[in-house]
């Protein structure tokens, strides 16, 4: 399936930067447990992946649960469910970060492309989620 795919990759590049990873178990608003430094603590990722081309110029991913033909249909994400999103474009094998906030984003392929990018997507998350957790960020974040 592609969203396990995509829990795999950002499993994967998770752990070649040196965190720990765990799967989430079903049902669970977030896909991805990991813990970043002491200070930080345990780390809820939610994943959205994409096998699609890009629709115009961007990558669209709508950060939404369920599915349509449930019984509860599609809804929104609450505060508190998930930490950090991870958008995964299998095509190109890259994600990047975002603290949880708004309910959909849009990147190029040349934003997912670009050098560094999927580790300067992660420690600007983690600097979000530090500040919003008030802990100080260290300096080699």
């Amino acid at each position: 399936m592609v969203g396990e795919a995509g829990a795999h990759l950002v499993q994967s590049r998770l752990m070649r930067w040196g965190l720990s990873t765990h799967a989430a178990g079903p049902g669970a608003p977030y896909d991805v447990l990991t813990e970043a430094r002491p200070a930080v603590g345990l780390i809820r990722l939610q994943v959205k992946t994409t096998a699609q081309p890009p629709r115009g110029r961007c990558y669209r991913f709508r950060l939404t649960r369920g599915f349509h033909r449930s019984a509860r249909g599609v809804f929104a994400y609450r505060a508190g469910d998930f930490d950090i999103a991870a958008f995964v474009v299998l095509g190109l094998d890259r994600v990047l970060f975002r603290i949880f906030g708004r309910p959909s984003f849009s990147a190029t392929p040349a934003e997912f492309l670009a050098a560094d990018a999927e580790k300067r997507s992660l420690r600007r998350a983690l600097a979000g989620l530090m500040a919003r957790r008030g802990v100080m960020p260290p300096a080699d974040l």
